[in-house]
């Protein structure tokens, strides 16, 4: 739908957009923000602290991508190394969460699972020098 010379003020949805497939009212939009009522129309959207850790990821994959020049190189691996273990971190956090919907909760931890092992994916291919991160 293509809505022209609305005198009305407009909100700027984000990514999230995706998972939705119709215009509503504030009202409606409202009723789904507390749970009064169910507009998502993709049922398989990832939990949202699954898509900013897969941003993340996406992120650092593109960091590795980087072409660095010698005198660069130490820095960018000290970089690559902190950036490899505050993911881990992050999933780790993540995993210990309380409050995870049980109906999700196997979702939520082999998103988790799948996310470690790009990450060590990542490492071999890569060559991180994690000790590197700590000192």
């Amino acid at each position: 739908v293509f809505i022209k010379n609305l005198n009305a003020v407009t909100i700027c949805p984000g990514p999230n957009i995706a998972n939705f497939s119709q215009v509503v009212s504030l009202q409606t939009m409202t009723d789904h923000i507390y749970g009064r009522k169910n507009i998502v129309s993709n049922a398989s959207r990832p939990n949202m602290f699954i898509a900013e850790l897969n941003l993340y990821i996406d992120f650092f994959k593109e960091q590795l991508q980087e072409n660095t020049t010698p005198e660069n190189l130490s820095k960018a691996q000290k970089y690559n190394a902190s950036f490899f273990q505050n993911l881990r971190k992050g999933i780790n956090y993540y995993r210990n969460l309380p409050g995870i919907a049980a109906s999700s909760n196997i979702a939520f931890l082999d998103a988790l699972n799948t996310a470690d092992l790009e990450l060590d994916s990542l490492n071999y291919q890569n060559n991180i020098h994690v000790e590197t991160a700590t000192a």
